[in-house]
């Protein structure tokens, strides 16, 4: 896995990334305040994971699996994306979508130019969001 895809997969951008990785700690100041008042050690506060990426992985292709044999006509694939996306915040799935729009109209291909019907259909969320967003960035 390229670093890239690490990043893209983590949902961190490279300017994030190389901002963190330049940073003595990527612990939060406020963090080490209340492990020095506590007088313990940093890592007696912070809770590690036990679940690694494979079991995470693999829970997810069970209940893949199991939702796709309660509903035969389900498409693994659709069940194992959209599993996915309800890891992420309904920001960070609008915020994928938008890019996606954007590279597409980068590209010369944009939404309104293709014409699908499920983009179509979408089309004007989008881009009452991307008004909302752009009318917010203004204010500030």
């Amino acid at each position: 896995m390229t670093l890239g895809d690490l990043l893209e997969h983590a949902g961190v951008s490279r300017t994030a990334y190389y901002s963190l990785a330049r940073r003595r700690s990527v612990v939060p100041r406020s963090v080490h305040a209340l492990a020095s008042a506590l007088g313990v050690a940093l890592s007696e506060i912070l809770e590690e994971s036990t679940t690694t990426i494979d079991e995470a992985v693999a829970a997810r292709i069970a209940e893949a699996r199991a939702i796709c044999e309660r509903f035969p006509g389900a498409s693994f694939e659709n069940v194992w994306h959209t599993l996915c996306l309800l890891e992420s915040t309904p920001l960070e799935r609008l915020n994928r979508s938008l890019t996606r729009g954007r590279s597409a109209a980068l590209h010369g291909a944009s939404k309104k130019a293709i014409g699908r019907p499920k983009d179509r259909a979408i089309l004007p969320a989008l881009e009452d969001a991307l008004r909302t967003l752009r009318s917010r960035q203004k204010r500030r």
